[in-house]
């Protein structure tokens, strides 16, 4: 997957989206998040305990690498389809 840290300089709207990314908690999986959430929505592979994962929404939840790869192409929840990146 690509490296969003080795982004052009200029591409501002990247690095807005970057940031916005980072506002949603990264965690490691835990078996009470797994029972709520098994797979990622994204690859469809299963989340695994100590996995880190990224939640969008109180139950949505991913692989990190997906959300952040995915968020960078859509701007809603992949789950509930909840708008997460506003344009301004």
């Amino acid at each position: 997957m690509e490296d969003h840290t080795k982004r052009e300089r200029g591409d501002s709207i990247d690095y807005r989206i970057d940031e916005i990314i980072m506002t949603y908690p990264m965690r490691t999986a835990t078996k009470e998040m797994i029972e709520k959430c098994p797979k990622c929505a994204i690859c469809q592979y299963k989340i695994r305990k100590r996995q880190h994962v990224r939640k969008t929404c109180e139950s949505c939840m991913y692989h990190r690498k997906c959300a952040d790869d995915f968020l960078t192409r859509s701007r809603t929840c992949a789950i509930c389809r909840k708008v997460l990146i506003k344009d301004s």
